[in-house]
């Protein structure tokens, strides 16, 4: 299933289903060799495009959504959307679109003089795409959609849309490099499509072959989904825009990479990001790629890098794959062929400047600063992240006004002056104005004589930066010693439980005997391996005869000899006075305490290495200050500063002010940040979660060899995950990212895709089951169709979709809204929240009944025998007459007389109740949602709870007892598993105790963290489920913990969930799903998923194995129907946990 276009979290076009936006239908014509840019402001495309992202129950509405979830699409690819601008655009549009650089207000690409032999149009390199230019409009109708498509494929592929603002998208127009990415995609399905003709052939001629050998194994692969374009991001620096224009983006020009040289791409903006133009103003702009690129068969690397195949000199790759991808924090994708490779346009974009976003905090040098997380624990509280200030701003309020003053230097000044300078104590003086920025030095020595030096201010600058990087050595040695002492102590405890464990007591006697053996021990095996090393030799070099050798040989087989005998003689007599046992364990423990005291002289020898290597560099830096530093005299130094602000004030004057840039280093407390949930879920969980595992199941995740060792069905993400959980889990079709192709697996892009295909797949399921009943004679062993929706109108399947989403609890479908299944975030927000179910309980009341009109009212014969005209209709309720509002009357007049009862009428039926009435009898305990006349029900059954609770004033749905939170997740393609984490920060509760001495008590932030495995059985279905009950705040509360012992803190509401990778709260957890399903049914919320999966035929669409669920203890006593509801609910539960359950993602 291919859809070309990855959806944006709006839903433009539910999957982003947009055929082939630009065809003119005019015959192609010979292409033109001029390389030219198409520019097309997006007109702030974020702000439309996002606004409607957060837009809730608005899931049918858009006449564009088309659900093609089993629908077969077109194999329309991207690229043909720009075909019309390579091989069919006309000079008029050359011309209506062409602009000077002197007429561009911000041209973005400077192209350097063109050598080339162009035609008459070579000038013509800078090209204005105006969506609202008619002439423009005239050639390319849907010039406005392609930009709208464009800007989607940007920000999805973001982590927060919010952290962009695309300024411009430029189309590079190479005609030589498209007409070679088109033939190589033509070529590469053309030889992939006849070898799978030869193997077949192959397999074809098997039984009259006469050598025995096997056929080749037929290829299941489809050339043109193989083969087709992928759409990934390429980061690159402005000045390189041009060359790539003209030549395309070349695998040869790539100097310096991990994985070869080969050309780098991603799926993920902020991977991009690392390689961009370096920020040097705060209005700074960037520019990233968007690429087509031939994928192919994909390699992908293990998990250690000693076992990848790749290096950082690599220039091909193994035979059978085209591509390779790597995983590192980010998923990147390396090729090595310039011909699979098509740059379409470039996007240039402004980054958020706020420290809070996403994209600055979770920059590499923020996150791992000084070294990657072992624990939870070393997840950071606090960052700092160098934020970008309004230069002029800042020098004019900051610096300047502190210009020429002595102080005390900050804590970051005095570690370089003592670094760098070495100075104990010493006092600081900026001469900051713009255009002249120096630094002032006073130290005193030891004779109380002071002393003055200056340095330009890039040269402290670079001593600052000095100073940073000697204190992340010394950081870095610091951690290294902790982790040393953390790891000798734990081996040490080991040793210690290992003597407590055996029961065996150690005295000085016996350890003083089996030392002396290991001695003995270990000169025998010394001398053993002499003698094998001169065997050896002796033989490869021919000198088995020579005297001299054998002498050697002879002597050490008699030394050998002798050390056998002494150490059987010291066993045995060791064994006449001590057991067997307790020599093996003081054995043991002596070998431990021996291998841990080498770890301790070896990790010393490291720290005296790094300690080294910090003075070495303290030493360099120290000459090159005293080099570059001027003395200076007191009176001198006043002429400076003077001189200094004379030029400030000439300047100030004329309004001539220098912009100058500069970053700050701002300090984010991660508690209150929204993105930080996300960035620890995605970048820091995954490589704390992996450390817990053991080797042998590492090693699981280094199982892709290359394709002559390749077994089907043994790549990682078929086994470790199962080897982890050991649960079965899902086929990788149905994983959120596919573990080699690009991020859209893009049936299930977002969450609710899961359950649209639930609702697709069983309506399917159902067909199949007709058509095999229907077949009748040698038809009826024939297997269905693989898809019986595919030629079915999509307008239809959109309504069964909204038809069978009024099935379920209404809260599903709010709390998921727009959610990706890759990552998200989940804010539950009390007020908010309040607000939401308010208007739901409208919602509810207005989709059961409207307000009645004069022709609606009707008068039934069976309750009224007088009059029959409209006026004299009644309620069957009451019995009193149903009187409607005269129109014609005037708010004065009716304000004299007593206005009638509301009259409302039944949208499920034809008959009019009065509105008290009706509600009434639908709030009685024993009545259900039915019109009471022609017992036709007025809503489904998943929504009558949450109706009933909107007809009582009360909100469909009881919010939970948590405090405000927020939640993010993240899927590990790795492990087959979600990662969750929740910050909730400090806030104040009324004190529980009424005799406190304060009415209101502050409760902690704190934070929680979660592994969630996708299963066969449920797929994401948990999560979903998960996310509901955060979103109505049901997982945590505020109480006491057990296992801390404090009270007012927050703990988990019921809810037990798995916090680990292995060990008491890890995996393998047996039941946890069923465990943890139950107990949010306790909860009420997201109900309705169990019928659904239960009523699932098999995938052949044959009726399942009947499973029985023991009832008799129930059978004929009556319960209350609470207990009742509950039993039924447990029942579903066991038949859907059941092991002769079919699994539905398997």
């Amino acid at each position: 299933f291919f859809f070309h276009t990855p959806p944006h979290p709006c839903r433009l076009t539910s999957h982003c289903l947009v055929g082939a936006l630009l065809d003119s239908g005019t015959p192609p014509v010979a292409p033109s060799p001029t390389p030219t840019i198409f520019s097309c402001k997006t007109l702030r495309l974020e702000s439309a495009l996002i606004s409607s992202s957060h837009t809730p129950n608005h899931h049918f509405e858009s006449q564009e959504r088309i659900v093609m979830s089993l629908v077969r699409t077109n194999r329309a690819e991207f690229t043909d959307m720009f075909r019309c601008f390579y091989e069919n655009c006309p000079p008029e549009l050359e011309k209506a679109a062409h602009i000077t650089p002197s007429s561009s207000k911000t041209p973005p690409i400077t192209t350097p003089p063109i050598t080339l032999n162009f035609s008459s149009s070579a000038d013509k390199i800078l090209m204005n795409l105006d969506p609202h230019n008619p002439k423009i409009q005239e050639y390319v109708p849907n010039i406005y959609e392609l930009c709208r498509t464009i800007a989607s494929d940007f920000y999805v592929h973001t982590r927060d849309p919010f952290d962009y603002e695309i300024t411009s998208v430029h189309l590079l127009r190479n005609p030589v490099v498209w007409e070679q990415y088109q033939a190589e995609k033509k070529l590469r399905r053309t030889l992939l499509q006849s070898e799978i003709v030869s193997r077949a052939q192959a397999r074809t001629a098997q039984p009259s072959n006469p050598t025995g050998s096997p056929a080749a194994e037929p290829l299941q692969e489809d050339p043109e989904l193989l083969f087709k374009d992928d759409v990934l991001f390429h980061g690159t620096q402005k000045h390189k825009l041009p060359s790539i224009l003209l030549n395309g983006l070349d695998p040869k020009m790539t100097i310096r990479a991990n994985y070869g040289k080969g050309c780098y791409f991603s799926d993920t903006i902020e991977k991009c990001m690392q390689y961009v133009d370096v920020q040097k103003s705060v209005e700074q702009e960037y520019s990233i790629i968007l690429c087509c690129v031939l994928l192919g068969r994909v390699m992908v690397e293990p998990y250690e890098r000693v076992r990848r195949t790749l290096g950082p000199h690599s220039m091909y790759l193994p035979d059978g794959y085209h591509s390779a991808m790597a995983h590192d924090s980010y998923k990147e994708w390396i090729v090595f062929e310039k011909s699979q490779i098509l740059p379409l346009c470039v996007i240039n974009f402004k980054a958020s400047n706020k420290p809070e976003s996403h994209y600055r905090l979770s920059q590499f040098s923020v996150l791992f600063k000084p070294s990657l997380p072992y624990s939870i624990g070393d997840i950071p509280r606090v960052c700092t992240v160098p934020t970008p200030v309004d230069n002029n701003k800042a020098v004019q309020q900051g610096d300047t006004v502190k210009s020429g003053t002595w102080r005390e230097p900050d804590v970051q000044t005095a570690k370089m002056l003592h670094s760098i300078f070495r100075i104990e104590k010493a006092r600081v003086c900026n001469i900051h104005y713009p255009s002249f920025k120096e630094w002032v030095i006073s130290a005193t020595n030891g004779a109380g004589e002071e002393s003055f030096g200056y340095l330009a201010d890039t040269e402290m600058t670079q001593f600052m930066q000095m100073s940073q990087n000697i204190n992340l050595l010394h950081d870095r040695m610091e951690a290294s010693r902790a982790r040393f002492r953390a790891e000798r102590t734990k081996e040490h405890l080991d040793i210690q439980r290992m003597i407590h464990t055996s029961g065996v007591s150690i005295d000085a006697h016996i350890v003083g005997l089996v030392t002396g053996l290991m001695m003995i021990q270990e000169q025998f095996v010394e001398i053993e391996k002499k003698s094998q090393l001169t065997r050896v030799y002796a033989a490869q070099m021919l000198l088995a005869n020579n005297l001299r050798y054998q002498a050697e040989i002879l002597a050490h087989e008699q030394q050998w000899k002798q050390l056998k005998d002494e150490l059987d003689v010291q066993r045995a007599r060791l064994l006449t006075s001590y057991s067997a046992e307790q020599l093996s364990v003081v054995e043991n423990v002596l070998r431990l305490q021996k291998t841990l005291a080498r770890k301790i002289q070896e990790d010393e020898a490291s720290l005296e290495r790094q300690l080294n290597a910090i003075n070495i560099e303290k030493d360099r830096s120290n000459k090159h200050a005293i080099s570059v530093t001027k003395a200076i005299t007191r009176e001198g130094l006043g002429l400076r500063i003077a001189d200094a602000k004379k030029k400030f004030d000439d300047a100030q004057a004329s309004k001539t002010l220098p912009e100058d840039f500069q970053l700050v280093n701002t300090v984010v407390m991660t508690s209150t940040a929204k993105s930080w949930p996300l960035i620890v879920a995605e970048l820091l969980l995954p490589p704390i979660m992996l450390n817990q595992l053991s080797y042998d199941k590492q090693s699981l995740l280094n199982l892709t060899g290359p394709l002559a060792t390749h077994v089907p069905g043994q790549d990682w993400w078929a086994v470790a995950p199962q080897s982890i959980y050991e649960t079965p889990v899902p086929s990788y079709l149905f994983w959120p990212l596919d573990p080699r192709r690009r991020i859209p697996n893009r049936r299930f892009f977002q969450l609710k895709d899961y359950i649209e295909w639930i609702f697709l797949e069983k309506e399917n399921r159902i067909r199949k089951h007709r058509w095999r009943h229907d077949q009748t004679g040698n038809n009826a062993t024939s297997e269905p169709p693989a898809d019986m929706l595919q030629h079915d109108n999509a307008t239809a399947i959109q309504q069964y979709l909204r038809q069978q989403w009024d099935q379920l609890d209404p809260t599903i479908l709010k709390s998921i809204g727009e959610l990706s299944s890759r990552h998200g975030r989940v804010i539950f927000n009390r007020a908010e929240r309040q607000k939401e179910l308010d208007q739901m309980g409208t919602d509810l009341l207005n989709e059961l009944f409207v307000q009645a009109e004069p022709h609606m009212l009707i008068w039934d014969s069976s309750s009224q025998s007088g009059s029959s005209t409209q006026g004299d209709a009644e309620c069957p309720i009451c019995k009193d007459t149903l009187e409607l509002p005269d129109p014609n009357t005037n708010s004065t007049s009716q304000a004299t007389t007593s206005e009638p009862e509301k009259v409302v009428k039944l949208k499920s039926c034809r008959h009019c109740f009065h509105e008290a009435c009706i509600k009434e009898w639908f709030n009685s305990n024993d009545a259900q949602l039915k019109c009471p006349m022609c017992n036709t029900m007025c809503t489904t059954e998943a929504k009558s709870g949450a109706t009933k609770n909107a007809i009582r004033g009360q909100r469909p749905q009881k919010l939970g007892p948590m405090p405000d939170g927020v939640m993010g997740y993240h899927f590990d393609t790795r492990l087959c598993c979600y990662f969750i984490f929740v910050v909730m920060p400090g806030h104040f509760i009324p004190n529980p105790n009424p005799n406190g001495v304060s009415p209101r008590i502050q409760v902690p932030g704190d934070v929680r963290y979660v592994v969630l495995p996708v299963s066969a059985r449920l797929g994401p279905l948990l999560l979903i489920r998960l996310i509901t009950l955060f979103y109505y705040g049901h997982m945590f509360r505020v109480g006491r913990s057990l296992t801390r012992g404090v009270d007012n803190v927050v703990v988990w509401n019921g809810v037990h969930l798995r916090t680990g990778m292995k060990g008491e709260f890890g995996f393998p957890a047996p039941n946890f799903e069923r465990n943890c399903w139950e107990e949010i049914n306790q909860k009420g919320v997201a109900m309705g998923l169990d019928e659904l999966i239960l009523s699932m035929l098999c995938a052949d669409g044959s009726e399942p194995t009947p499973i029985h669920v023991d009832t008799q203890l129930t059978s004929g006593v009556d319960l209350p129907a609470s207990v009742v509801e509950e039993i039924s609910s447990q029942a579903l539960t066991m038949r859907m946990f059941d092991p002769n359950q079919p699994l539905l993602f398997k």
